[in-house]
């Protein structure tokens, strides 16, 4: 494995592992070409396949190399961007939290101890370390997000079609908006039209008293926005969470107590059950529409990320609730398959494209940061 650097952008990071820094690896993979991107090192994050970079999808039981490129990856490549390496990810991205199988967690640099988050968590590490200026990931259940909120640093989930129930999209995650604009090809110049903004602090998903409501609020009403009811009702939820077990049940080999579990729990899922629920994951975005808003604002975190272990110390059923309580608003842009970014304010602020794209996304946060609301 090469060397990482010991200071960049002034933060200091001897006496880490290479997978706390947030890497797998750091082998390189050469740009195709030149273009917009020559000179820019991008790792991949490590459930993408790159051809000839190692791969472990988050477990040391499931190394291979791949001998395809995961067309996002490609495309990257064809701009003229460096792939830097492989970054660390939860087993298979099943959590939402980052402690790989077999290997160190990544150390979150914002709160010491705690979780990165995850699935997405070595991305969020390097980039907050100044390491890369951007990071690949992927989020299928707020995977960029929430671990961008957790380690302060910006994350985009891009739009996907989500017809079959498919909850997962690709997105960067960077230390300003003119970083997230560069890579997804974004004019930053604002327009004339004025989104319809609305807010949601009360939780989504989950029973739990969020920590950081205020910066939400700040953040909507500074655009404008008004508070609006929620969408659905909290049971709505087990669509997201029967898809997300069914789809686990073929998974083999070992896996950790949560994985293991999910596998478990979704090979009882019945094939009516299963339908019954991608219906009713499908209708979401139909729900959230009917709110009569362009951007919805809502927190990211329920709570500050506690410490590495918390989670996965518990029962795995309790487990995967806590992850809910403490991400009570993620899933709601993968089951409609919106844009979503996460500004890093507070314990994180999100922004979800209901009928915006992720480039009115971007111009509205590069408003925020340039002080223009």
């Amino acid at each position: 494995m090469r060397n990482l650097p010991i200071v960049r952008d002034g933060v200091d990071t001897r006496g880490l592992a290479p997978e706390e820094h947030g890497f797998v690896n750091t082998d390189v993979l050469l740009p195709e070409v030149e273009g917009d991107l020559t000179g820019w090192t991008i790792p991949a994050k490590d459930l993408t396949a790159v051809e000839g970079l190692t791969c472990r999808l988050g477990s040391v039981y499931r190394e291979h190399i791949p001998d395809t490129t995961d067309p996002a990856i490609r495309a990257l490549r064809r701009r003229g961007a460096t792939i830097y390496g492989k970054t660390q990810t939860s087993e298979l991205g099943l959590s939402a939290y980052c402690e790989p199988n077999g290997m160190p967690a990544p150390v979150n640099p914002r709160f010491q101890g705690a979780t990165t988050g995850g699935s997405s968590g070595g991305a969020a590490v390097a980039v907050a370390r100044g390491l890369v200026r951007v990071a690949h990931g992927t989020d299928g259940g707020g995977s960029i997000r929430v671990p961008a909120a957790a380690c302060g640093v910006l994350g985009l989930k891009l739009a996907h079609n989500n017809q079959g129930a498919v909850p997962t999209g690709h997105g960067y995650l960077a230390r300003t908006v003119a970083d997230l604009a560069t890579v997804t090809r974004t004019e930053l110049r604002s327009r004339s039209d004025e989104p319809r903004v609305g807010y949601l602090v009360e939780p989504l998903h989950a029973d739990v008293d969020p920590q950081d409501t205020e910066s939400t609020q700040a953040v909507a009403r500074a655009l404008g926005g008004h508070e609006v009811r929620r969408p659905y009702p909290r049971s709505h939820f087990a669509c997201f969470s029967t898809l997300f077990s069914y789809r686990t049940a073929r998974i083999r080999g070992p896996l950790q107590p949560l994985g293991a579990w999910l596998r478990d729990r979704g090979q009882q899922v019945t094939s009516a059950e299963y339908v019954q629920a991608a219906e009713q994951f499908m209708a979401t975005g139909e729900m959230v529409e009917a709110l009569g808003v362009d951007i919805l604002v809502t927190p990211v975190l329920a709570y500050e990320p506690p410490p590495i272990g918390f989670f996965s110390s518990l029962d795995p059923a309790e487990d995967f609730a806590e992850q809910t309580r403490w991400t009570p608003w993620a899933t709601l842009a993968n089951m409609a398959g919106y844009p979503a970014l996460t500004l890093p304010i507070g314990l994180g602020v999100q922004l979800v494209g209901v009928r915006a794209t992720h480039e009115e996304l971007l111009r509205v946060a590069a408003r925020v940061y340039n002080g223009e609301l």
